[in-house]
């Protein structure tokens, strides 16, 4: 493979080419964030101040085809930091095609009347970042400057706007935090939250005892949740539910970035593409030779492994997404056969 073949998957992209690639965006207004989370790899560019402005959105958006219905998530950063600019361009994606799905992920720390009234009115869908109970999520998601709890801030705010139902939730799995992980469910669905959704932390230093343990945890998630549902319960575990990548190197979303250009990755922006070339072509012929994988996951495991100065171990992260493809290609079939209708 030359290294011109990868270009396209480190560049930025042209614009007018972009919607018909993917149905499927991330929009990151800005990486700047109120909270300094200790898994968070966000944490790493908050030197970049760029923002995406309204003006740079307008101008980028006028290729997107207003017959067809996109899936767009606001991310980061902290997107409610930019509450304006926020608003302005919900307005825009849903006056081209009412039928844009709009997501906002956020850490709750800002969630005020705005925010409220566009969750319940149906126009976004509200994404919490929340760990579990207050010690298990404080362990990891942290102020900047001071020592309060971000638990009870987020909590305080759900409650003050009335906002669980209306609101998923989104559980980073580490390594302190895996073995707290059924205790963790528990405590989401008892708060309210109806959808819950977990990612791993490919960057931390997994052993081979603690993937076992954290297989072993998944596993026990996967057999309560089923339980709970057949026994009336009504939330849903959103990664059981979703379609595995069919077809080996292809794409599933698509990145805005800061500068108003789009990525396969919100990390290619921050990495010396031209001076880590041959490297970034080794590891990707590597990673493109396993099954199931997307042009995403390569581009950004390559980009988290330049950004950590090589400190992110390759075997670990392919061990991880074997694992967690396995777990639910096998209980994508067993859901099948429970006869419950997601839908």
């Amino acid at each position: 493979m030359s290294p011109s073949v990868i270009d396209k998957y480190f560049l930025p992209l042209k614009n007018r080419d972009v919607f018909s690639i993917t149905e499927n965006f991330y929009i990151d207004i800005s990486m700047v964030c109120n909270l300094n989370c200790r898994y968070c790899n966000i944490v790493k560019l908050q030197k970049y101040r760029e923002v995406l402005t309204f003006d740079k959105f307008e101008v980028v958006i006028k290729n997107i085809d207003p017959n067809k219905a996109y899936n767009i998530t606001f991310y980061g950063g902290e997107p409610l930091i930019f509450l304006k600019e926020l608003v302005l361009m919900i307005e825009l994606l849903k006056k081209i095609n009412p039928q844009n799905k709009i997501s906002v992920f956020t850490n709750g720390i800002l969630i005020n009347e705005t925010v409220e009234k566009l969750a319940k009115s149906g126009v976004i869908n509200l994404i919490i970042s929340l760990d579990g109970e207050k010690t298990i999520n404080d362990m990891n998601r942290k102020y900047k400057y001071n020592k309060k709890s971000v638990y009870k801030d987020v909590i305080s705010n759900l409650k003050k706007y009335s906002l669980f139902e209306y609101s998923n939730v989104n559980v980073v799995i580490s390594l302190n935090n895996y073995k707290y992980l059924e205790k963790s469910l528990s405590h989401l669905v008892e708060l309210g939250f109806k959808n819950i959704n977990f990612d791993i932390d490919y960057t931390a230093k997994w052993s081979d005892f603690d993937l076992k343990n954290l297989r072993i945890k998944i596993l026990s998630i996967v057999k309560k949740y089923f339980s709970d549902i057949k026994n009336g319960k009504k939330y849903c575990i959103s990664n059981f539910f979703r379609n595995p990548v069919k077809k080996n190197n292809n794409v599933r979303y698509l990145f805005l970035m800061p500068d108003g250009n789009f990525y396969y990755s919100e990390y290619v922006r921050f990495i010396d593409y031209k001076n880590h070339k041959q490297e970034i072509l080794k590891f990707f012929e590597r990673l493109a030779r396993y099954d199931n994988m997307s042009i995403n996951e390569i581009v950004s495991g390559i980009c988290m492994y330049i950004l950590h100065k090589g400190k992110i171990n390759f075997d670990i992260f392919i061990k991880i997404e074997k694992m967690m493809k396995e777990i639910l290609n096998k209980f994508t079939f067993d859901y099948e056969n429970t006869g419950w209708n997601r839908k």
